[in-house]
């Protein structure tokens, strides 16, 4: 299923191999336990990007870097919605960003991170005094201008909160980069300790999301485009050392990625968006998707 050494292309460059089905430590199945058509919400998700995941509420957290381009534009951006695919809210980022491409969520401070594609920036963002995060009295500055680091296309965010580390992917160059504050105790300075590892030798072309996980310290990683064989996800060392490769049970286009608890009270599951098609591909598409996996093997 994943054989050969076969060249892998990101941004139009040759950027590594695919791995040889000998260097894959294990291999499992993601099988499809819910599937949610963000189509069906009354505020649609045509394109989502972004996801996170909430544990204080068990909520998951949607963001939508395409919807601002398709016919069902309500100035909403962000969606917080239940594990089983409810929406609970539809809420806007847009006075911040029309491009977020992914958020994370800093729980212990009450602050979303979003990264942004066009501004080649993540963003911190607080709420106000509603306290309720997409609402029009949020605040927000940049965090971190993500070229100082090499990332001139970032997708994919996540946050390591013990560490006070944020990891960013980059879909271009096939990287997924560590950012963790120096002395000065501040992201974007001189400072930031920053270290970085290649997913092109996984088999991705198109690096979208990472999650970390807290109870085994493991980033999870989908790409949108995976030349070879199906679509599928990795989980990784912290240090980008490969632990198995997941393939997904369905085509998907993965563009969010997290781990949370499972709806059937079983355990974990995989929760994965799909973006479906393009919007500048397929006018008026509203085809975005919500996972719930259980992976087997």
């Amino acid at each position: 299923m994943f054989t050969g050494r076969r060249a892998i292309v990101c941004g139009g460059l040759v950027v590594g191999l695919i791995l040889s089905a000998s260097n894959v430590a294990t291999a499992a199945t993601a099988e499809v336990v819910r599937v949610t058509r963000l189509s069906r919400w009354r505020a649609p998700s045509p394109d989502p990007t972004g996801l996170s995941f909430d544990e204080r509420t068990g909520r998951l957290l949607i963001s939508d870097a395409e919807v601002d381009e398709s016919v069902v534009w309500r100035r909403r951006n962000l969606y917080v919605s239940r594990r089983t695919g409810g929406l609970i809210a539809a809420r806007k980022l847009a006075s911040i960003t029309r491009e977020p491409e992914d958020v994370a969520w800093n729980g212990r401070k009450h602050i979303l991170y979003v990264v942004d594609d066009d501004a080649k920036a993540v963003y911190a963002v607080r709420s106000g005094r509603d306290r309720i995060l997409g609402t029009n009295d949020d605040t927000s500055r940049i965090l971190l201008h993500t070229r100082r680091f090499g990332s001139r296309d970032p997708e994919g965010l996540a946050w390591r909160g013990d560490r006070k580390s944020l990891i960013v992917t980059d879909a271009s160059n096939c990287r997924v980069y560590v950012i963790g504050r120096g002395r000065d105790r501040r992201f974007d300075t001189s400072d930031d300790r920053v270290r970085s590892f290649g997913t092109a030798r996984f088999g991705f072309s198109e690096t979208e999301d990472v999650w970390f996980d807290v109870p085994t310290k493991h980033l999870f990683i989908v790409s949108s485009r995976v030349p070879e064989g199906p679509d599928f996800a990795v989980e990784t060392t912290y240090a980008g050392k490969l632990l198995r490769k997941i393939a997904f049970s369905v085509p998907i286009k993965a563009s969010g990625v997290v781990m949370a608890p499972a709806t059937d009270g079983t355990g974990r599951h995989l929760y994965v968006t799909d973006s479906g098609s393009p919007e500048d591909v397929v006018p008026k598409e509203n085809d975005g998707r919500l996972y719930e996996f259980a992976i087997v093997g």
